[in-house]
């Protein structure tokens, strides 16, 4: 064809998979904000979820790896009896205590370790994934990539009524979020203040 442009272009498969992948992107500013949670700066959000409103702080994973640690050793300990009190037992006891919220200390490290290597490989440039060492890039990409962001404190409005249910730790999937907006929060509780508005 006249005028073509020597530059490569895309095969049919490759088209496919770029679309594919595009449509499986998340919201980057509510993947940064959970980025943010995992050094400890929390956020208070509203979230449109499936017909449902909530209202939480994003926080790190780390307080519903606690809150699962806790009831894992709380049913050990239901199922305990006089003939199970061994050393075995509580070698048992000791391995699943703190499990997840250990591997959530482990994972953040290795997030700590992939930003400093972006960054002494990077700068401050905007490195594209396909230009970094590959174990890298595969850490990248998983990063940026997230879908799941955790809740504390969160008020949750199902269709159609006005009193919520209070939710300690919730884990929410950002892919199903239809909306969502930034929510004062009181200095002092860190909690969300929001409330409906009263009908005329």
């Amino acid at each position: 064809m006249a005028g073509e442009s020597a530059d490569p272009r895309l095969t049919p498969a490759e088209v496919d998979l770029a679309a594919i992948a595009a449509a499986q992107r998340v919201d980057r500013y509510l993947v940064e904000l959970a980025s943010l949670a995992d050094s400890d700066i929390d956020t208070v959000v509203g979230l449109v979820l499936n017909g449902a409103v909530i209202v939480g702080r994003i926080v790190s994973p780390e307080a519903m790896a606690r809150t699962i640690d806790e009831h894992l050793l709380t049913l050990l300990e239901m199922s305990a009896t006089a003939s199970s009190e061994t050393q075995a037992w509580e070698d048992l006891k000791d391995a699943v205590s703190g499990e997840n919220v250990r591997r959530v200390h482990e994972d953040r490290k290795a997030r700590r370790d992939m930003i400093e290597r972006h960054n002494a490989l990077c700068g401050e440039e905007r490195v594209p994934p396909s230009e970094m060492p590959e174990d890298l890039a595969r850490a990248v990409i998983a990063d940026n990539a997230r879908v799941v962001m955790t809740l504390a404190d969160a008020k949750v409005f199902p269709p159609g009524t006005r009193e919520p249910l209070d939710v300690a730790v919730m884990r929410v999937d950002i892919r199903q979020v239809g909306a969502w907006w930034m929510v004062p929060a009181d200095a002092q509780t860190r909690l969300a203040t929001f409330s409906f508005p009263e009908r005329s």
